[in-house]
């Protein structure tokens, strides 16, 4: 019994015409000889050889090189492709379009200062708050430890009786 391997992807799979030939390489093959059939039989003097006819046919029959297989790839796709490549930009810019609001929003006015975050200071606490920040420290009967955990500060007060 005969048997034959079907592929998975059936899709890659390119139709053969005529011996090992898909239709690309055919057209490419066959147009050239046609025209210069027909340049043979029309053009003076009719159906004999001449030098120009040779030269003609020469220059018509150059893109019938382009069906040759190159690691199962036609050289006029391999042609293509190099060609959209050096064609397509090399450089992406990408350029966002601001709503009219987000317009207003980037541009600063003239005299106007940059936010800037400011750490609090002694200074800015109210009185009474040091006062009692300043007794809580100094006096025997407490206990304060600081530490640091993940960037913030953490204050445990504990009486030590």
């Amino acid at each position: 019994m005969k048997t034959s391997i079907i592929p998975a992807q059936i899709t890659t799979v390119e139709d053969r015409i005529a011996a090992n030939l898909n239709f690309k390489q055919l057209v490419l093959l066959a147009v050239p000889l046609f025209v210069v059939a027909f340049t043979f039989l029309v053009l003076p003097p009719i159906s004999k050889f001449s030098l120009y006819k040779l030269v003609l046919s020469m220059i018509v029959s150059l893109p019938a090189s382009l069906a040759i297989r190159i690691k199962d790839t036609i050289l006029l796709d391999v042609i293509i492709l190099q060609a959209r490549y050096f064609m397509r930009p090399k450089i992406y810019v990408y350029k966002r379009q601001l709503m009219p609001k987000e317009i207003e929003a980037f541009t600063p006015t003239l005299y106007e200062k940059p936010k800037t975050k400011r750490s609090p200071r002694f200074s800015d606490i109210p009185q009474s708050a040091r006062y009692k920040s300043q007794k809580l420290l100094t006096d025997k009967g407490y206990k304060v430890v600081f530490s640091s955990k993940s960037g913030g500060l953490n204050v445990k007060v504990s009486t030590s009786g």
